[in-house]
């Protein structure tokens, strides 16, 4: 579907450059006999350009991947930009003519219009997890070996661990977390040696750091739903809360505020926090979070934009046809050197370098959908999610009410 909002625009814009060039070759004495096919040649040129770069929204630029070697049949992918020109990818796909998913990391220096598969020598382990911390540095989680780069992803050193990891969080090239074992690890310099701080008694899903001193854990219960643990003294000590949704993603912006997502059969949901997670409030549905301020954020895969805090979400475009070329929206991410930000789908990379944050000037591409209760966002009940020893039942968008 093409946004007709930004068509409008560009197509007077460049009626406007043309109408100027004719005031010039008028002076010339050659202005009627150029104008008009002038006109009709640049609006041609931009129609083509439109239909082959495929759709285009609020400043974004879509790149189709092309990947050496060729790879096809993308299930999901995760992604990190060291700069506008480097970046690693983490890609889930199936393994031929087989139903088994399995991960391979890919890497791009030219900003995402080529991606090279990164061999890492011996290491035959599968494949879990990986993040990019800053300008430089990465980590690859692959079992019991942790790989890391301190070159932007020209060179990696394998760190062997006394563990199998599952899934981890590094806040900068040193501070980090890890589970292993139903076991939460921490490390203080860059892996090479770990300290236990937690032991749950389960897989811990997501993994959270805004500091030093304020963490997040989240995980899935016995009775289906999901708890988030918090510390604010850098895991010495720990809180939680439970939810009735079992987290899967998780994304603080500061020590109070943030938004987990996860399933509560058979739908997805998300729900904020304003107290660092003490109490949690129904705010939108998807399964992948991104906030470039406090007030202004995104929810995956359905590219729902908030303005105000998650209070009100509303929908950005329509998935349609307009989506073909871009496949399932997988992954949200911040170049670590500028004010770049990708959406990975899972045939091309989409990438703005400015932004428009404010939703009101953007009337007629968007649709509020805060009090959206189609049977696809809220089924049957109004979802419920507990904290503490009290339930509460969430009924509409953020009001809560004990049952």
């Amino acid at each position: 579907m093409i946004n007709f909002y930004a068509l409008t625009i560009i197509l007077h814009t460049l009626n406007k450059e043309l109408e100027i060039m004719s005031k010039i070759t008028l002076k010339m004495k050659i202005c009627c006999k150029i104008k008009w096919p002038l006109k009709v040649v640049g609006i041609l040129i931009f129609i083509l350009t439109f239909s082959f770069n495929g759709f285009a929204i609020n400043s974004f630029v879509q790149i189709p991947y092309s990947f050496n070697p060729a790879l096809e049949n993308i299930t999901d992918l995760k992604a990190g930009f060291w700069n506008n020109d480097k970046g690693i990818m983490m890609v889930e796909r199936n393994k031929p003519n087989t139903t088994i998913l399995y991960n391979s990391i890919w890497k791009t220096k030219n900003g995402g219009q080529l991606w090279e598969k990164v061999y890492l020598d011996d290491v035959s382990c599968k494949i879990s997890d990986f993040m990019v911390t800053d300008s430089v540095h990465g980590f690859i989680l692959c079992s019991d070996v942790l790989i890391k780069t301190n070159d932007g992803g020209d060179s990696w050193k394998k760190i062997p661990l006394p563990f199998k990891g599952s899934n981890f969080y590094f806040l900068n090239n040193r501070l980090g977390l890890l589970d292993a074992d139903r076991k939460l690890f921490k490390t203080i310099d860059g892996g090479n040696t770990w300290g236990f701080i937690d032991s749950s008694g389960r897989r811990f899903s997501k993994i959270f750091m805004v500091d030093s001193s304020h963490m997040w854990v989240g995980f899935s219960g016995n009775d289906g739903g999901g708890k988030v643990s918090y510390s604010n003294d850098g895991g010495s000590s720990w809180s939680s809360s439970r939810l009735t949704i079992t987290i899967s993603e998780m994304f603080f912006l500061n020590q109070k505020q943030g938004m987990v997502c996860g399933i509560a059969w058979p739908n997805q949901f998300c729900a904020s926090t304003f107290d660092g997670g003490i109490t949690w409030t129904l705010s939108g549905y998807g399964d992948q979070i991104y906030f470039t301020s406090p007030a202004h954020g995104w929810l995956l895969p359905y590219w729902l934009e908030t303005n105000d805090s998650g209070k009100t979400w509303h929908r950005v475009v329509e998935h349609d046809s307009s989506f073909e070329s871009v496949g399932r929206l997988s992954d949200v991410v911040k170049s670590n050197n500028s004010n770049r930000i990708y959406i990975m789908g899972t045939k091309a990379l989409l990438y703005t370098d400015d932004y428009i944050t404010d939703i009101s000037s953007r009337k007629g591409v968007l649709n509020n959908i805060v009090n959206d209760k189609s049977p696809s966002f809220f089924r049957e009940a109004d979802l419920k999610i507990m904290y503490d020893d009290n339930m509460y039942k969430i009924n509409g968008a953020n009001k809560r009410v004990k049952p």
